[in-house]
């Protein structure tokens, strides 16, 4: 809600990526993709989509997709991804130690560090 509608490719989940109706197998492969050599994210081999115009060749260099797969994904592509975001939601959670009771301050920031959303609980 506070971005342009686009979904980063390089951070959606697999319930988003099945949302926006990309298949099992073709998931699979983008989050493969993005875990690199080792396959653990958040390593230093992790690949990214560096550009939407890329995401197609980028993936039909790293998996064999069939030529459906490969128009379905240049279908979503096209329409709802982009490689950069410009919201992020940051979550904190503090408990004191030995105490049952913890806190939570969820917000949303911009690039500039605005605060566009805040709650507490």
């Amino acid at each position: 809600i506070y971005g342009d509608g686009k979904i980063n490719i390089n951070t959606a989940s697999q319930a988003v990526l099945t949302a926006i109706g990309l298949g099992e197998k073709t998931i699979g492969y983008i989050t493969s993709f993005r875990r690199g050599k080792d396959g653990i994210i958040g390593t230093e081999d992790d690949s990214i989509f560096d550009m939407p115009s890329n995401i197609v060749p980028y993936m039909t260099q790293f998996a064999n997709l069939s030529a459906s797969e490969v128009a379905m994904l240049a279908a979503v592509s096209e329409r709802y991804f982009t490689t950069s975001s410009q919201s992020f939601m940051v979550r904190i959670v503090a408990a004191l130690k030995g105490k049952n009771k913890t806190s939570e301050a969820i917000a949303v920031i911009n690039r500039e560090g605005k605060i566009l959303y805040w709650r507490e609980t």
